[in-house]
């Protein structure tokens, strides 16, 4: 590892968050002002939903999503993010 690369150390973290995303292969809409105006846009995986699902205190945990409810939630998968409190870093994630 380079010596000026950017280190994060989990040790030194209190808390992390455990959020779900339920999002979309892909959505087309229809843009109806601005300088798109009049024209159909294709976004690939949109987030639909953003949901906190536990706070993560170093120690092993498990967590039960209701996947049957995905798609009547507007998702075609689910991913799983364990980020820093207070919109920090990133950490891990999982896409199911």
């Amino acid at each position: 590892m380079a010596a000026d690369a950017p280190c994060l150390d989990v040790r030194d973290l209190e808390r992390e968050w455990r959020d779900a995303l339920i999002a979309k292969d892909e959505a087309t809409v229809s843009i109806t002002r601005g300088e798109n105006s009049g024209k159909t846009l294709s976004y690939y995986h949109p987030v639909r939903e953003l949901t906190p699902i536990g706070m993560w205190e170093g120690e092993a945990m498990t967590l039960r999503l209701p996947l049957k409810d995905l798609k009547t939630r507007g998702g075609d998968y689910l991913v799983a993010l364990l980020q820093v409190e207070n919109a920090g870093p990133i950490l891990g994630a999982a896409q199911y």
